[in-house]
């Protein structure tokens, strides 16, 4: 199966655009925690978790895997020729 290159491009922009968001979002809900500490705080330490969480989760890439048959095939092979 073939992915065009223009859609690989759009996936990555896509991917920086909301890195950007959830660490812009994740150090504006620390800044209010920190300066509005003496306050009520609400909903900032959960919003600071999942914008983390979020950002950990869009930062990592799959790497392809080749499935257990190709994997085994060859091992089969070699001991057939052995």
């Amino acid at each position: 199966m073939k992915t065009s290159s223009k859609h690989l491009a759009r996936e990555r922009l896509v991917r920086r655009l909301c890195l950007i968001a959830t660490g812009l979002l994740f150090l504006f809900s620390v800044t209010e925690l920190v300066l509005g500490a003496g306050g009520k705080v609400g909903i900032w330490p959960g919003l600071a978790l999942s914008s983390l969480y979020l950002s950990i989760c869009l930062m990592q890439r799959r790497q392809y895997v080749p499935s257990s048959r190709w994997a085994i095939r060859p091992r089969r092979y070699s001991q057939l020729i052995d």
